[in-house]
């Protein structure tokens, strides 16, 4: 058996000083915001245009591939329990679905968009200056990409008639991982045991919100598990020119980078 799958019966009930807890109820709030958010549920009817989808391909291409190149180019201790390679880098995925999408030439089709950008440049700056925040990152994305991701990929395959091979949606395909729930209660255990102190764990349920001055740049949302949180509102006309907080927690990634896309076509 996969490691993790020993581990499952093993493991000690939840507590509300785990990190994982403390990110969760550190964005109960979003969830109520994002069920009620009307591109998600256009998304989650099947309501959703192959271009846009192409998009947020390219978008996630790009950030993950900003994660990724960080987590693996810092030699840190708190990095290192949740570093899985094998089972969750998503960049290579990506690339065999925008090849899927776009063709052999796909490198030379393909762009960082104003849209993207700016998350790309933090999770950099964050990996840079405070290494251990990508914790979080990394976590919150993972999480929900092993959970709402799998709703997502199920929808997209039907709406946009995708082959049932699984062309196009190789993001959402962890060959690597043999029980989804099994792989995630190890994941969940991993940062729960991380040595950090209260203060950093409160540091880290803060930059879940992370804050750009958008100026013009409009709408800026990554989260997850089929949710999304716009600061005070929660609709596809919200662009301010004010500091956005940007709720980062599971899954919802691929959505609100295709509504961002949208958004500035």
């Amino acid at each position: 058996l996969p490691p993790f799958m020993l581990l499952v019966s093993t493991l000690p009930p939840p507590s509300p000083t785990d990190l994982s807890e403390m990110l969760a109820e550190g964005t109960k709030e979003s969830h109520d915001r994002a069920e009620n958010c009307h591109f998600v549920k256009d998304f989650l009817r099947g309501r959703i245009k192959r271009e846009l989808f192409k998009r947020g391909t390219m978008a996630l291409y790009y950030v993950y591939s900003a994660m990724e190149e960080e987590i693996e180019n810092r030699d840190h201790p708190q990095l290192a329990p949740i570093y899985f390679p094998t089972e969750l880098h998503r960049r290579e995925a990506l690339a065999r679905d925008l090849e899927y999408f776009y063709g052999d030439d796909w490198q030379e089709q393909i762009s960082l968009s104003p849209g993207t950008k700016p998350y790309v440049d933090r999770t950099h700056d964050v990996g840079e200056r405070d290494p251990v925040l990508l914790v979080a990152h990394s976590y919150t994305r993972s999480m929900g990409d092993l959970s709402g991701g799998q709703i997502l990929k199920k929808v997209a395959q039907q709406a946009l008639k995708l082959p049932a091979t699984g062309e196009g949606l190789n993001f959402y395909q962890f060959e690597g991982i043999h029980s989804h729930k099994g792989f995630k209660q190890l994941y969940r255990s991993r940062i729960n045991e991380l040595e950090l102190d209260a203060e950093t764990k409160e540091k880290l349920v803060a930059n879940l919100a992370f804050g750009f001055n958008m100026m013009d740049l409009g709408l800026w949302c990554f989260s997850g598990m089929l949710y999304l949180m716009i600061v005070e509102n929660c609709a596809m006309d919200f662009i301010s020119n004010m500091t956005l907080m940007i709720i980062h927690f599971t899954h919802m990634s691929l959505l609100i980078l295709v509504m961002n896309e949208y958004q500035t076509r």
